[in-house]
């Protein structure tokens, strides 16, 4: 399993196979960068407010959406709640239009960092079924050029 971390330098902790940057991909994207003609890529928004539309665009050009640990895991009371929601209300659109799904820590900093059995507890309390588990964390090894 890979994740995905917005610094450089962390030592993989239990199961993680390999720390990617985000500065390293070139097909991560994040904020609000358009949809438009960007094959395989990886797109992050900490609102989690995609369209249904920016959806299908994204499943037609194998693209993914990505969901962080590090979004819900420090937030506090109403916001965590709010965060975890709008979560699942992704993962149900993406379900339904067939956009692929990768769940990374985003993680700065060695304590924000999570091993393996952590990341797909997370995926499953976000509605994740086991299959879709397995198709995750084989569209971040895809996505992220990783070699078996």
């Amino acid at each position: 399993m890979l994740d995905i971390v917005c610094a450089d330098g962390l030592e993989p902790p239990l199961g993680i196979k390999q720390l990617i940057s985000s500065s390293r991909l070139k097909n991560f994207c994040d904020k609000n960068q358009a949809i438009e003609k960007k094959r395989k890529a990886i797109f992050y928004r900490e609102s989690y407010e995609f369209k249904e539309g920016e959806l299908k665009k994204l499943a037609s050009l194998g693209s993914a959406v990505l969901l962080s640990f590090s979004d819900v895991a420090y937030q506090k009371g109403i916001r965590r709640g709010i965060v975890l929601s709008k979560m699942k209300i992704l993962v149900e659109m993406c379900r339904r239009t067939g956009c692929r799904m990768v769940f990374a820590t985003l993680a700065q900093e060695p304590n924000m960092l999570r091993n393996a059995k952590e990341i797909e507890s997370f995926m499953k309390v976000v509605g994740l079924r086991p299959n879709e588990i397995e198709a995750s964390k084989k569209s971040i090894e895809e996505l992220c050029g990783a070699r078996k």
